[in-house]
C-alpha cells in the first residue's frame, strides 16, 4: 500500500507540472471510459438480456410495401391487417397497435401523456401478463381477439374490451399514483373520458418501436383499439397501423 501510495504521489506531480498534457490525458480517459460504457450497454441490452416476452424469438413485425413508391417498409391500413389475420399461413396470431398523445386529467395537474391504442390480442401475440389486475378481456363480443368493431362497444358493461378500459405501464404507475396497490377499478380521464384501470404491467415489460410513431415516446398506458366500421372500407382510410405477428410453430421468419 505504499508503494502505491507513492506512485499515486508521483504520478499526480508529474501530471500538475504539465497541465495541458493532464487535460488531455484525461479527456481521452474519459471518452474512451464513456465510449465502452454505451456500447456495453447497446450490446447488453440488444444481445445478451432476452426480451421479456415469451419465445422473442418467434416475434415478428409485419410492414406493407409500396413497390410503385419503392416503399418496402410501411405502415399497414386496417383493412389489409384484417385479411391478413383472416388469410395468412405463417402466423398463429397477429396485433396492432398505434401511437397517439391523450391528455390525462383527474390525477394531479393535467398533462399529455403518450398513449398506445392496442387489439385485444396484443399482450396475448408478446406473451406477457399485467403484473395486477387482467390483460383486456376477450369474453362476449371481440371474443377473437381483432380489433373491436365500434358497432360491438358495450359500454355499460363489465368486459374491458368494450368499455374504456387502460394498462398502465410500470414507471407510469408509480410515478403518476405512487405505486398504488388498490389502483385496479379505478378510474382516469383521458381526453375527458372516463378509463377503467384493468391492470399495471411488471417493471421488465417495456414495449416501443420507434418507427412511424406519433409519439417517439414510450408509451405509458395501452387500451383496447377499436376499428370503426368505415375503416373496412379501402377508399376512406390510409395507413397508420402497426403489426406485430407470432409466428407459427415449424415456420422460419424466411418463410414468412
Amino acid at each position: 500500500m505504499t508503494s502505491a501510495f507513492q506512485d499515486i504521489r508521483y504520478a499526480l506531480r508529474t501530471l500538475a507540472k504539465s497541465p495541458g498534457f493532464a487535460a488531455i490525458a484525461i479527456l481521452t480517459l474519459a471518452l474512451g471510459i464513456g465510449a465502452n460504457t454505451a456500447i456495453f450497454s447497446v450490446v447488453d441490452t440488444v444481445l445478451l438480456k432476452p426480451l421479456h416476452y415469451k419465445s422473442p424469438d418467434r416475434l415478428a413485425m409485419v410492414w406493407e410495401s409500396l413497390p410503385r413508391a419503392n416503399v418496402s417498409h410501411n405502415v399497414v391500413s386496417p383493412p389489409n391487417f384484417l385479411d391478413w389475420q383472416q388469410e395468412n399461413r405463417c402466423f398463429s396470431d397477429m396485433a396492432v397497435f398505434l401511437d397517439q398523445p391523450s391528455n390525462l386529467t383527474g390525477a394531479g395537474q393535467p398533462e399529455q401523456i403518450a398513449i398506445q391504442y392496442v387489439s385485444t390480442n396484443f399482450f396475448s401475440v408478446l406473451g406477457v401478463n399485467p403484473m395486477m389486475g387482467h390483460g383486456f378481456s376477450l369474453q362476449g363480443a371481440g371474443s377473437s381477439g381483432q380489433i373491436v368493431p365500434a358497432e360491438a362497444e358495450n359500454q355499460t358493461g363489465t368486459n374491458p374490451a368494450q368499455t374504456n378500459a387502460v394498462i398502465l405501464s410500470y414507471g407510469f404507475w408509480k410515478s403518476k399514483f405512487a405505486a398504488d396497490p388498490n389502483i385496479i377499478g379505478k378510474t382516469i380521464a383521458l381526453n375527458g373520458q372516463p378509463n377503467i384501470v384493468a391492470g399495471v404491467m411488471g417493471p421488465d415489460f417495456d414495449w416501443y418501436v420507434s418507427e412511424f410513431s406519433f409519439t417517439h415516446e414510450h408509451p405509458q398506458l395501452w387500451t383496447p383499439l377499436k376499428i370503426r366500421p368505415e375503416w373496412h372500407d379501402r377508399s376512406k382510410v390510409g395507413r397508420f397501423l402497426r403489426t406485430v405477428a407470432r409466428l407459427k410453430p415449424g415456420v422460419s421468419l424466411a418463410q414468412a
